[in-house]
């Protein structure tokens, strides 16, 4: 093998690599965006989400959400809690913490739904990315654990 044909080798591999570590990359960053849509029934309560884009022009911030929406089913209030475990970059920042951060508690009336807002600081926010940053940790994947349905008397 000749070196312009080794070189040649070791370039199409090289590239080959490259465009394999992407696509991998690419794919553990969409990985949010596949989760947006149902995701539980318990106990008469379902839980369902979408991705939204929020813009704050007086603050000069754009930022990815992902909006929780609970309905309940039930001709009775409820107390709904649960976990947030999040994933940035890979990484889950919140799967051994024991800090009530990432605890969500709830109350929703009977045969009514709440959601979560760009507005509103709740637990049925979800940080997901800045839209106007490239260099900034990305949600890449999340999950609600330890959920609990409670009838509120």
């Amino acid at each position: 093998m000749s070196l312009s044909s080794f070189n040649n080798y070791v370039f199409r591999k090289a590239i080959f690599a490259s465009i394999l570590l992407l696509s991998s990359s690419a794919i553990a960053q969409n990985l949010v965006i596949d989760k947006t849509s149902d995701l539980i029934t318990k106990h008469g309560v379902s839980i369902s989400s979408k991705l939204q884009n929020c813009e704050n022009a007086k603050n000069g911030t754009s930022k990815e959400y992902i909006l929780l929406t609970v309905f309940n089913e039930n001709p009775y209030p409820v107390q709904l809690s649960f976990k947030r475990n999040l994933w940035f970059d890979g990484k889950c920042n919140s799967c051994n913490s024991e800090s009530t951060e990432h605890t969500v508690s709830v109350t929703i009336e009977a045969n009514k739904k709440v959601e979560g807002s760009c507005d509103e600081s709740s637990g049925l926010r979800i940080f997901s990315r800045m839209l106007n940053l490239e260099k900034v940790a990305k949600l890449t994947n999340y999950e609600l654990v330890n959920i609990e349905v409670d009838e509120v008397k």
